[in-house]
């Protein structure tokens, strides 16, 4: 009924009548055809047709021949009889056609029901032919019309994904589908008219081309010139022009489709959050300065995670069109620099003096003294005459200094502003150049010509000043049309995330409310009209009924504000850690209850006495009365400033916390009550209160009740944002769905915030990923895998000692779970299939976890490589800025560059920089080019020119050598410090609340991951597995596709790339193809990039590959050893019970004993070994590391098939080696702690 344009009321009676007789026996399919019989209804009622058509049935069915009246598409007018012989309605044009004898032409014809204007039955009959066949006829038919002459063949070729697309349809019984090398598809169909497939081939777009017949590839060709003439005004041709700071990418004519993308969602929201989507490379970036020129009438915000990207997106605006945010201390630095002398004719002028002390007699603070400011400015001349990266702490005093001058500014204006900003000062002050180059979002709000900001997320932040107030991602700008652009969306969560963390919070919630209390409670409510506020006031009276309330419990707080507890000896894996968490709901992880003492509040294990409350009550409360307390203050911040210094000195001064809230970012404001602990989590973060003992000798009872408080969220903000404006997701994997490191969509669109993506923008993104791969050639990126050095060639075999030499090295960190031995290992894996397979002048972006192993092999360790005679290593001249070497190994000669995100930054800001990276490629040598998965989710391009010039260009090989696994932090309070360790434990907290509330984890898990907060060293491992691995595998795919769109960014020809990836990378890409992701698969089809779906095409054919292999290749001996050892040893512990019990049988324990010195010290040849079947052997065994199936059948470690998995030998000793205690004692005795040996014998998994 959907594909009819006009109404039937035959065809509704029909529908009515099926519906009512299978009511009873499916209800469901029976509302099924009562809607679509009332979307008959709801169709308009043409009752000349519907007149036609009753003729032509009842024509027919009766054998009748009727007479027409048809005007064909030209216009013009014919009269015939004519034999219906069959009735075919067609979707293609919402149209029903009549197909039968005409008497006028004496052949089969085929009219449109639509044109016959009469039809009038006659008394002549007919008889249909008996060789007369609909599907025979309609089989030859594009659609419905049909010649009376053999059918044509039609070729056509297509490209990109519409090639893989095209292939999964069944479009015409004739059609014989051909899957080229290069990736195209040819398709071929015998059709009758040929003509008649225009349409269809149209809606390809430029993924398709004709290469027969002439005549239907002429009407194509012509039709397209007829549309660019249509269209000459509206496309839009960017000539390229090689700018410093543009990406290579976008070279030649961008495309219109991601300004219509925009444009759409412009015209139809004004709040919310559209994803924009598409794989990288692709314009989304380089299409926003269409987008503002062509909405004059809106202002634009442009977000990123890293410098780079603003300096990128800056050149391509106008001088004047945009201003940058950046750090405080760059921005007075800058100004001391280049406006010296107006700056200080600012400070000298009396108005700014006058107002100045009117600031500093307003708010106290001495920092507002000209000789204060003079001081700070000649600490930052200092400490930046000399272009260096500073040392952490001395960054931190660096921006403490800068943050004094713009400060003094900020005050005089908001001392000199009013309600209007018409002020003559307030208006001298704002338009001045010192003023605007010190805060640039002044000139963003006043000047209607700067039509864009650009700014890091850290600046967003922590905030700015727009000449009226701060302003910050809580309460981003007093434009009500305003638009943003978050670019590289995903990964902004997690630096969300530990900027967060980071930043301040209350150390102590029972000080800060103790103070709070008995200033407000004591000294100033008291005061009937303090503070000069009704609002503020009623809100000051309500936290403090909360710690009322909790006086009325007969607890004595805040008089009592100290815990201790009894302690009572623990076991050493198991040591006292309670904590409680809080959201919406409280959980703790033990049960504690509060026994009130003269002294202090004693924490109990057991309810002993009924009068004792649960101390989550009290945390609850006082947790709850921070919570308002923070909010209120920030507030009064914004708002109230004035008040707000006052009351921070009446409750708090001369104590930490005077400090601490004042430099707390502000808050999102309070959104709608959430119903759920997802929502409450997500909108207002948690509290967690983590006991822990404080080893005193003066007072070894007392406690310390560790405070995490986590008020702002990445959703939060994010909600804050998107429901005033609208927010545009700049990505290419954000509709892949993950619970952590990734935003909750999930809950955006249950608040009905999230926009949809439409099948345009679907369509959209589809064609212009044709049109890039077209233009680069169309040559398919293929997968090789690369693993460990191949110890038959005897180069690579003393390579290989030696970074076990290195791996064992004490300047070298501790390898527990061996991956960064295997990290060096798989780099110069690579390194060797580049010189053995990579071509001619290679050029390889390798993306690792962290280099900073590989880097030791090239600076600390190069000399004891020369000395063993492995490689050589010489560090290339002119390279300040980034670690470039030449390597010499096996006599042949590469250049390695190790490159992160900060050294980018360094590159694209300095001329001299970005030409000698550029002269880096120059070499006829193989180069290499060493960065992290960061830099990948941070944006960081890195294209390159070779000597004669011209566009940039891509790398032409690719290496992931290793899976991200590094999903929790691990804080180290040994070797970091103390504000490290603790924001690193509130980001893990999150993310395993996040989990928790999301219901991955169970609760029991959750208490279990609470109690152990300081020791979240297994937290990794478990998130990889059980309930929790589809999210990571998604995790990790994601950080493979943005790494993969690195060297997919040109648009001009692109040699054929490759991928090197290692057994577990080819695993994750494995999985994602299996059926468990098939919805997410075809979720992101479209927008999936060439190489991405190259990649995935490679995979299936090396995968069906490896399975063959494996059926051919299994070795099942393991199976057979398992089952043997798992009797021999079940059957041991039956006698040891019997030894335990009874004392007999002491072979057994002899047996016992020796069994576990033989497996301990790794004596595969043991007779005891060998009894209990504990040792086997195969030559697909290698370095402690077994191929798995389910079935226990090994495989050799290169075939990698979906159902097999890597076994470690090692894992067995993961626990021993993170502690040194026992590790040492398993050393002291000889024991190994590594399965290293070259032979092919090993332990049974159960044995192990």
């Amino acid at each position: 009924s959907r594909q009819q344009s006009d109404r039937n009321p035959h065809a509704e009676r029909v529908m009515q009548k099926l519906a009512d007789a299978v009511h009873d026996d499916s209800p469901r399919f029976s509302n099924y055809i009562e809607e679509a019989a009332l979307l008959q209804r709801s169709l308009p009622l043409d009752e000349g047709y519907l007149a036609v058509l009753e003729t032509l049935t009842q024509a027919w069915s009766e054998g009748r021949v009727v007479h027409l009246r048809y005007r064909d598409r030209t216009g013009s007018i014919t009269e015939r009889n004519f034999h219906p012989f069959c009735i075919e309605p067609y979707g293609a044009t919402n149209s029903c056609y009549t197909i039968g004898f005409d008497e006028l032409r004496h052949a089969i014809r085929i009219f449109k029901l639509n044109r016959i204007l009469a039809a009038d039955l006659t008394n002549e009959h007919f008889d249909i032919p008996s060789d007369f066949s609909p599907n025979r006829l309609f089989s030859e038919a594009w659609g419905v019309v049909w010649h009376d002459r053999p059918p044509q063949m039609v070729d056509l070729r297509f490209f990109g994904d519409t090639a893989r697309i095209v292939q999964e349809a069944f479009w015409h019984p004739s059609q014989r589908v051909l899957a080229e090398q290069d990736g195209t598809s040819r398709i071929t169909f015998q059709v009758s008219e040929p003509l008649e497939m225009e349409s269809w081939i149209r809606q390809w777009g430029a993924s398709v081309e004709v290469i027969a017949p002439p005549e239907l590839r002429k009407a194509i060709a012509t039709n397209i010139h007829q549309l660019a003439e249509q269209y000459t005004e509206d496309i839009i041709s960017i000539p390229y022009q090689p700018t410093r700071g543009t990406p290579s990418g976008e070279k030649g004519t961008v495309m219109a489709g991601y300004p219509e993308y925009y444009q759409r969602a412009i015209d139809a929201y004004e709040h919310g959050i559209k994803l924009v989507l598409g794989p990288t490379g692709l314009g989304k970036s380089s299409s926003i300065p269409d987008v503002v020129h062509t909405n004059p009438d809106r202002k634009f915000i442009y977000m990123a995670n890293r410098k780079q990207l603003l300096e990128e997106m800056a050149a391509r605006f106008k001088p004047g069109e945009c201003v940058i945010l950046r750090r405080d201390l760059e921005v007075v630095r800058d100004v001391l620099l280049t406006q010296r002398a107006a700056f200080e004719a600012l400070l000298v002028d009396p108005r700014f003096k006058s107002y100045l002390e009117q600031a500093r007699q307003r708010s106290r603070l001495k920092s507002l003294e000209i000789v204060a400011i003079r001081r700070a400015c000649q600490q930052v001349i200092e400490m930046t005459k000399e272009e260096r990266i500073l040392p952490d702490w001395l960054s931190r005093y660096a921006d403490a200094q800068a943050r004094i001058v713009l400060q003094a500014v900020r005050w005089v204006l908001q001392v000199t502003r009013d309600e209007n900003e018409q002020g003559k000062v307030y208006t001298w002050l704002v338009n001045h150049p010192v003023v605007e180059a010190l805060f640039p979002a002044i000139p963003f709000r006043r000047r209607p010509e700067v039509r864009i900001m650009l700014v890091t997320l850290h600046k967003a932040f922590y905030g700015f000043f727009d000449g009226g107030q701060m302003r910050s991602l809580t309460d981003l700008s007093a434009e009500k049309r305003l638009v943003v652009f978050l670019d590289e969306f995903d990964f902004l969560e997690h630096d969300l995330v530990t900027l967060i963390c980071r930043g301040p919070q209350i150390t102590d919630p029972f000080a800060f409310m103790a103070n709070f209390y008995r200033a407000m409670a004591h000294h100033k409510l008291p005061k009937a009209d303090f503070p000069l506020h009704p609002n503020i006031r009623k809100r000051i009276e309500k936290i403090v009924e909360i710690i009322d309330d909790v006086q009325r419990k007969k607890l004595n707080y805040p008089t009592i504000n100290q815990f201790t507890l009894e302690k009572t000896p623990a076991p050493a894996n198991q040591p006292f850690t309670p904590a409680v968490f809080r959201t919406q709901h409280v959980i703790s992880t033990n049960p504690l209850y509060i026994n009130q003492t003269d002294r202090a509040f004693q924490l109990e294990m057991q309810r002993n006495n009924p009068g004792w409350l649960p101390a989550r009550w009290l945390f609850n409360a006082v947790g709850t009365a921070t919570t308002r307390t923070i909010a209120l203050l920030k507030e009064m911040e914004r708002d109230e400033e004035v008040r707000y210094w006052e009351i921070l000195r009446q409750c708090f001064n001369n104590t930490d916390f005077f400090d601490q809230v004042a430099v707390i970012p502000r808050l999102p404001r309070q959104q709608q009550t959430q119903t759920t602990q997802r929502g409450s989590l997500l909108s207002g973060g948690y509290d967690l209160f983590d006991i822990s003992d404080l080893q005193q000798r003066t007072d070894n009872e007392e406690v310390e009740v560790q405070y995490y408080q986590m008020l702002q969220t990445p959703e939060n903000l994010l909600h804050a944002l998107a429901e005033k404006f609208l927010v545009f997701g700049l990505s290419a994997t954000a509709d892949l769905p993950r619970c952590i490191h990734h935003f909750d969509l999930d809950w955006f669109d249950k608040q009905d915030l999230l926009l949809p993506t439409t099948d345009e923008d679907r369509t959209d993104i589809q064609l212009m990923s044709a049109q890039k791969a077209k233009q680069r050639g169309g040559h398919q990126m293929s997968v090789a895998l690369v693993d460990g050095l191949d110890k038959v060639d005897p180069v690579q075999e003393r390579l290989s000692q030696f970074l076990k030499a290195v791996a064992d090295n004490d300047e070298f960190e501790k390898d527990r779970g061996g991956h960064r031995s295997q990290r060096m290992h798989r780099f110069f894996s690579s390194l060797f299939w580049l010189l053995d397979q990579g071509g001619e002048r290679p050029r390889q972006l390798l993306f690792l976890n962290t280099f900073h192993q590989v880097r030791l092999l090239f600076t600390t360790f190069a000399s004891h490589a020369e000395e063993a005679g492995v490689y050589q290593v010489e560090p290339l001249p002119d390279t300040s800025w980034s670690d470039a070497f030449t390597l010499t190994i096996a006599q042949r000669k590469i250049t390695v560059v190790f490159f992160n995100a900060e050294l980018a930054t360094r590159v694209r800001q300095s001329k001299e920089a970005e030409q000698a990276f550029t002269r880096l490629f120059w070499t006829p040598d193989p180069v290499i080019v060493v960065t992290q998965y960061l830099s990948a989710g941070n944006g960081v391009n890195l294209q390159y020119t070779n000597e004669k010039g011209g566009p940039a260009q891509d790398f032409t090989h690719i290496g992931l050598l290793e899976a991200p696994y590094y999903f929790f932090t691990n804080p180290d309070p040994q070797e970091q410090s103390f504000d490290d360790v603790f924001a690193g434990r509130k980001e893990n907290v999150w993310y395993q609340a996040k989990l928790f509330c999301a219901k991955l984890i169970s609760e029991a898990r959750f208490r279990q991951v609470l109690s152990t907060i300081n020791r979240p060293g297994e937290w990794n491992a478990r998130y990889q597995q059980g309930t929790t691995a589809e999210d990571c595998l998604l995790n990790q795919l994601a950080i493979f596709i943005q790494a993969l769109g690195r060297v997919e960014r040109t648009w001009d020809e692109t040699p054929a790339q490759v991928a090197l990836l290692s057994p577990e990378v080819f695993r994750t890409f494995q999985a994602f193809m299996g059926d468990k992701y098939e919805t997410i698969r075809e979720q992101h089809a479209p927008f999936t990039s060439a190489n991405l779906q190259a990649v995935f095409n490679d995979i299936a054919r090396k995968t069906t590959s490896f399975e063959r292999e494996a059926r051919r290749q299994h070795d099942t001996r393991l199976r057979v050893s398992n089952n043997s050892c798992r009797e021999a040893i079940q059957d041991l512990v039956i006698r040891l019970e019997t030894v335990r019990s009874q004392g007999k049988d002491l072979a057994a324990r002899h047996d016992w004993e020796a069994l576990r010195r033989a497996v301990l010290r790794h004596d595969f040849h043991a007779e005891v070994v060998d009894r209990y079947h504990c040792a086997t052997s195969s030559p697909y065994y290698a370095h402690g590391r077994l191929n798995l199936t389910p079935e226990l059948e090994l495989l050799p470690l290169a075939l990698t098939i979906p159902e097999s998995r890597i076994f470690h030998l090692d894992a067995a000793y993961a626990i021993i080696s993170g502690n040194p205690v026992i590790r040492d004692h398993f050393l002291d005795q000889g024991y190994d702690l590594q399965f290293d040996h070259p032979g092919s014998h090993f332990f049974t998994p159960y044995c192990l």
